[in-house]
């Protein structure tokens, strides 16, 4: 009788142990799928920060904690996914001085933005900065795209009406839209530094041959700042693409 019951209680501590493991293991799975769940939704950029606030005190608050010395005016209070708030530079206030930057083709200084800007294309279309026009002409033939040309004031126009392949039909989608795209090819942006608030040069293709593209985006206007290619990292068809991704 004793060993029966000894058998029994072994049973039941065996029972036990594997529910315990598989609801450990349950537990575990779901926590990994929650966490990949997320890191996917991170990485698709699905979770991007929301503006909170332009509040000069919560700036300030910020700027105080991390040691940012910029002008507040040019930040603003940004949610990250997990709540936590941080500050950045404006989008209008980076776009501004990329498109100063390029219409200078140099780092603009604070006193001369204004004045840069009053050069800068105000019709809807593609605009190709004035020392990109040639490199662009070349990447759309690299790309067997012959049919295009560029206009007097910078504008890239279509002479193709008929038969477009999927390139030049996204291509002349975006000649055709309400926006305005700005295409600079030079491997580097200019933008205002996160901390300090001054305009530096950023060579983003110095900093990653694989990376074909810098944007800067405000409501209709968009700053395409695209990679030179100089180590031939990236094909052309690759760089035509992800310029047509926008």
């Amino acid at each position: 009788m004793k060993k029966k019951i000894g058998v029994i209680i072994v049973l039941i501590i065996i029972v036990v142990l594997a529910v315990i493991l598989a609801i450990n293991l349950s537990n575990r799975d779901k926590k990994d799928d929650e966490q990949n769940n997320m890191q996917n939704l991170i990485e698709n950029d699905v979770y991007t920060n929301k503006v909170v606030s332009t509040d000069a005190n919560e700036i300030n608050k910020i700027k105080n904690e991390i040691n940012a010395t910029g002008q507040t005016d040019i930040y603003q209070v940004e949610e990250e996914y997990d709540g936590r708030k941080i500050i950045q530079v404006k989008p209008d206030v980076q776009y501004q001085v990329a498109l100063a930057g390029i219409l200078k083709n140099g780092i603009p200084a604070e006193n001369e933005i204004n004045t840069l800007l009053e050069q800068a294309p105000t019709k809807s279309g593609v605009w190709i900065s004035t020392n990109s026009r040639d490199k662009f002409m070349e990447l759309l033939r690299n790309n067997n795209i012959t049919e295009f040309e560029i206009t007097n004031d910078g504008y890239l126009k279509c002479n193709k009406q008929d038969n477009l392949t999927e390139q030049e039909q996204k291509l002349k989608n975006m000649i055709d839209s309400d926006k305005l795209y700005v295409m600079d090819i030079s491997g580097k942006t200019y933008q205002r530094d996160y901390i300090s608030g001054e305009i530096i040069e950023y060579p983003f293709e110095e900093m990653d041959p694989y990376q074909s593209i810098e944007p800067y985006v405000v409501d209709d206007s968009i700053i395409l700042g695209i990679t030179s290619n100089s180590t031939n990292s990236l094909s052309n068809e690759e760089i035509l693409n992800d310029i047509l991704e926008y």
